[in-house]
């Protein structure tokens, strides 16, 4: 299966080790959550900047903002397929 073209590198990681330990459902409820606060937690990733690694969180600081992002991730745990990739192969 092939992540979303649109969610960077570290998410679909992360994505794919939550749904690997059966976690995929409960972390796309989280992620109704952060439809809600990730504008907060974006600005909190941008000001962190200076003390991270800003290649790995900038893009996760950007799908913040994004509520088109923030779907396709939901949809990338809870389904296992990508938003914008084909289900072939599967």
């Amino acid at each position: 299966m092939e992540p979303d073209a649109n969610l960077p590198a570290t998410l679909t990681r992360l994505a794919d080790h939550l749904r690997a330990h059966g976690l995929g459902d409960i972390a796309g409820s989280a992620v109704d959550l952060l439809q809600v606060w990730g504008f907060v937690g974006s600005q909190i990733l941008w000001m962190a900047m200076p003390l991270i690694d800003r290649a790995t969180f900038a893009p996760v600081a950007a799908t913040l903002e994004d509520p088109d992002a923030l779907a396709a991730l939901r949809t990338y745990l809870v389904e296992g397929a990508s938003v914008t990739g084909s289900a072939e192969g599967e």
